[in-house]
């Protein structure tokens, strides 16, 4: 079964390597599994704090496909035992149920699409260094302007049964005994565009993580053999 504190336990065995690297159109981001480790109790502690999630709970999640904040707030989720639901950008809200019921949280970079539904909201700036969401909050907690507030260690291990669903999105759902893939621990460079898969984005990168692996993701226009050479990893096409 997937968990949270074993997961992170396995990235920090060499916790100054880099586990997650980012090309958008800011630019380059990378991130050891300390780091991302410290990210992942920060908004475990956010949750748990203003929102008590508990498992069966449903979270929405509605962040770009393969971003370094998807991911942490996706291992925060499973260390509170919540069911994660995968927004697409197609999706419309409203029509965010899911087989244990409607979101108690929305987690999100366009809050605005939230407004008419009655749960809380965080908004999620995907700039690198934001302070704060730099947009219309409408009514959402700001996650850039808070989480640094927050401590950066937590108890992470996961709390859920084994069978209760971990990740949906529209058409597919997975336990926490399914979540994670066998995988070998490489390089792998993930390319990214408005038609990926967000829920298969996020489990093939937890899945090569989970095998002591790293993720190079890009949404960019960079040439993709030239970036896989400068990364040194394998190319990945979902």
């Amino acid at each position: 079964m997937f968990d949270t504190h074993r997961f992170l336990n396995t990235l920090t065995t060499d916790p100054t390597a880099p586990r997650i690297t980012r090309y958008d159109s800011w630019g380059r981001i990378e991130l050891s599994g300390r780091v991302l480790g410290n990210w992942v109790a920060k908004a475990t502690n956010l949750l748990r704090t203003e929102y008590d999630p508990q498992p069966l709970d449903v979270i929405a999640l509605d962040l770009p496909a393969g971003h370094w904040r998807t991911l942490y707030w996706a291992l925060a989720t499973w260390a509170c035992g919540a069911h994660l639901h995968i927004i697409d950008p197609e999706t419309d809200p409203a029509t965010a149920t899911t087989s244990t019921g409607t979101p108690l949280l929305a987690i999100t970079d366009r809050p605005t699409k939230w407004t008419q539904l009655p749960l809380d909201t965080i908004a999620v700036s995907t700039a690198p260094l934001a302070r704060s969401f730099e947009r219309d909050l409408a009514g959402a907690l700001d996650e850039a302007a808070e989480i640094s507030s927050y401590p950066d260690s937590a108890d992470l291990a996961t709390s859920a049964d084994p069978h209760d669903p971990a990740c949906s999105d529209r058409g597919y759902e997975v336990t926490y005994n399914d979540l994670i893939s066998p995988h070998s621990p490489e390089r792998l460079l993930l390319p990214l565009s408005a038609d990926t898969s967000r829920m298969q984005a996020l489990t093939l990168i937890a899945s090569v993580l989970a095998a002591g692996g790293s993720i190079v993701t890009s949404d960019t226009t960079e040439d993709l053999n030239r970036l896989a050479t400068i990364e040194r990893a394998n190319l990945h096409h979902l």
